[in-house]
């Protein structure tokens, strides 16, 4: 959809749609309440007793994440932009990986040591580094909580070298694909990932 079409849709939305829309998707056999803070229990659960106890809804909705095949072929699209003096180079492809799948730490952990940090990842080395083509390079899964979330290369490079750029790009991943990860990368990105997540902890938003 277009920004002008969900534009369109939130005109034509009324407090009817809302409540139907509660209905359906909200329920006690599929809500999670979470309470935090300095509180008395025993007068926290009378009150959500008091306040839900009568509670009544629908079953929770399947979530059904349909298979999604990879591309066959690749296919390069170009989008002019007027005036703008540096090109936005995006390399993507959907993927089957979801935060449940058996492989989702080793995925995490693999596209760390390739391209989840320009400085010290293996694409920023090379295209950034070496090469001097891009300020910043990043390789990235996208939410994966849904199904067919892309797993994407993104940088910035001047008009003059995308060609060059996309070369360089692919000759990387290429000899990631066929030599793997080594033993320092792994090593390094997984003190990272554990210290990342102990340092998310510091804070509520973290978790």
């Amino acid at each position: 959809q277009t920004y002008e079409e969900q534009l369109q849709e939130i005109d034509v939305i009324n407090s009817s749609d809302l409540s139907r829309l509660h209905s359906r998707l909200f329920g006690p056999k599929g809500t999670i309440l979470t309470l935090v803070g300095d509180m008395d229990v025993d007068k926290t659960i009378a009150l959500m007793r008091d306040k839900f106890g009568d509670w009544q809804g629908n079953d929770p909705l399947a979530i059904e994440i349909p298979p999604v095949k990879l591309p066959s072929k690749g296919k390069r699209i170009d989008i002019q932009l007027k005036d703008k003096r540096s090109t936005d180079l995006i390399i993507a492809h959907t993927t089957e990986l979801q935060r449940n799948s058996p492989d989702f730490y080793a995925a995490k952990l693999a596209n760390a040591a390739l391209g989840q940090d320009t400085i010290t990842s293996r694409l920023g080395q090379v295209v950034r580094d070496k090469a001097g083509l891009t300020y910043g390079i990043y390789s990235s899964f996208s939410d994966t909580a849904y199904g067919a979330a892309p797993w994407s290369v993104s940088l910035s490079v001047n008009p003059a070298n995308l060609d060059r750029s996309l070369a360089l790009v692919s000759e990387v991943v290429q000899d990631y694909l066929k030599n793997g990860i080594s033993k320092d990368e792994l090593a390094k990105e997984t003190g990272r990932a554990l210290g990342t997540f102990k340092v998310g902890l510091s804070s509520s938003l973290g978790i």
